[in-house]
C-alpha cells in the first residue's frame, strides 16, 4: 500500500508524463511551421536592438515601431528572395514551354563528349525522365508558392508579438530555462552570434561567391550570366566545393561546345578567385560573429534541406549550431560526462 508520499510522486511522474506526451503531439502536429518559428526568431535576434532603440529613445508606438521592422525587414531580405523565386519560375517555363532547346544543348554536350572520350552521358531514357521531372518541378514549385506566402503571413504574425512583447518573452524564457541569469546572458549572446553569423555572414559570404562567378560567366560568354550567378550564390551555401556544383560543369560545357580556352579560364578563375573567396572571406567575416565550422555548416545543410527544402539551406546549420550552443552551456553549468 502506498503511503500519502508515494501518492504524491506516483501523481507527479503521471502528470510530467501526460505534459511530454501531449507537447510532443503537438509539436508533432506543427512539425511543418518549424522554419516558420525559426524565421521569426532570426528576425527577432536581428531587428530586437533596432526594435528597442526606436522605443526608448525615438519615442515610436510598439505596434508603429514593429511595423516598421516588419516593413524593412520584407523589402531587404524577401523582396529579394522573391525575386530569385520568380526568376526560377520563369526558367523553368521557357523549359517546359520549348524543351527542345535544353534537349538540343544535352544532345550536342553528348555528341562532344562521345567524341572525346568514347562515351554517351545520356540516352532516350534519360531525356524522357528530365522532361518528366521539370513537369514535376514545375508543378511542386507552384504549390510552394502559396505553402511559402501563408508561412510569410504566420512568420510576420509571430515577430510582430514577439517584438511587442519583448520584455515579457524575455522574462518567461528566463524563467523556464533551468539556468542562472549569468549563465541565459552568456547562453543569449552565443545564440545572438549565431544567429547573425548564420543570417548575415553566410548569406554574404555566398552573394560574394556568385557575383564573382557571375562577371566570369558574363565575359567569357555564357548564356544566362545573372541566372548561373544566381544558382551558384545559392549552392555556395554548402563551404568550400559548393560553387564547383556550378562552375565545374559549366566549363566542361564550354570545352566540349568548342569553347576550349573559355572553359579553361573559367575552371582556372573559379579555382583561383571564387573558391578562395570563401575562404578569407570565412576568416574575415564570420570571425566578427560566431566562427562556425564548416562541418557545422555541411551537415546543417544537410539537415535543413531534408527538413525544410530550401529555407533549410539556412534553419539547418543554425538549428546544429543551437543544438551545440546548448551542449556547451549544459557542460559549463552541469560539468562534463565522465570528468574525473
Amino acid at each position: 500500500m502506498l503511503n500519502t508520499k508515494d501518492k504524491e510522486q506516483v501523481k507527479r511522474i503521471f502528470a510530467y508524463a501526460a505534459l511530454n506526451i501531449f507537447g510532443f503531439f503537438i509539436l508533432f502536429e506543427l512539425r511543418a511551421f518549424i522554419s516558420t518559428f525559426l524565421g521569426a526568431i532570426i528576425f527577432y535576434v536581428l531587428f530586437h536592438g533596432f526594435m528597442e532603440k526606436l522605443v526608448t529613445k525615438y519615442k515610436w508606438k510598439e505596434s508603429l515601431a514593429a511595423g516598421f521592422i516588419i516593413l524593412i525587414s520584407f523589402v531587404i531580405i524577401l523582396i529579394p528572395v522573391m525575386g530569385f523565386s520568380y526568376l526560377m519560375y520563369s526558367k523553368i517555363s521557357v523549359v517546359m514551354n520549348d524543351p527542345t532547346s535544353l534537349i538540343g544543348l544535352i544532345n550536342i554536350a553528348d555528341k562532344k563528349i562521345f567524341d572525346l572520350f568514347g562515351i554517351h552521358i545520356v540516352s532516350s531514357a534519360n531525356l524522357d525522365s528530365i522532361k518528366l521531372g521539370a513537369g514535376n518541378l514545375i508543378s511542386n514549385f507552384v504549390g510552394q508558392i502559396f505553402w511559402i506566402f501563408g508561412s510569410i503571413v504566420i512568420m510576420y504574425f509571430i515577430l510582430y508579438y514577439m517584438l511587442i512583447q519583448r520584455e515579457k518573452l524575455t522574462e518567461e524564457v528566463n524563467n523556464y530555462l533551468p539556468f542562472n541569469i549569468e549563465n541565459i546572458k552568456l547562453f543569449s549572446h552565443e545564440l545572438e552570434l549565431i544567429t547573425l553569423s548564420n543570417a548575415i555572414g553566410v548569406p554574404l559570404i555566398s552573394i560574394a561567391q556568385g557575383t564573382a562567378a557571375g562577371l566570369a560567366y558574363w565575359f567569357l560568354g555564357l548564356n544566362e550570366p545573372v541566372f548561373w550567378g544566381v544558382i551558384t550564390s545559392l549552392v555556395a551555401f554548402i563551404p568550400f566545393a559548393g560553387t564547383g556544383i556550378v562552375w565545374l560543369p559549366a566549363s566542361v560545357f564550354l570545352i566540349v561546345t568548342g569553347n576550349v580556352w573559355q572553359g579553361i579560364v573559367l575552371a582556372i578563375y573559379c579555382v583561383a578567385v571564387v573558391v578562395n573567396i570563401d575562404t578569407v572571406a570565412r576568416f574575415k567575416i564570420l570571425k566578427k560573429f560566431a566562427n562556425v565550422h564548416p562541418i557545422v555548416t555541411v551537415f546543417g545543410v544537410i539537415l535543413g534541406l531534408n527538413l525544410f527544402g530550401l529555407p533549410g539551406l539556412i534553419f539547418g546549420p543554425l538549428m546544429l549550431s543551437y543544438l551545440i550552443i546548448s551542449v556547451k552551456l549544459y557542460k559549463k553549468v552541469y560539468g562534463v560526462v565522465g570528468e574525473k
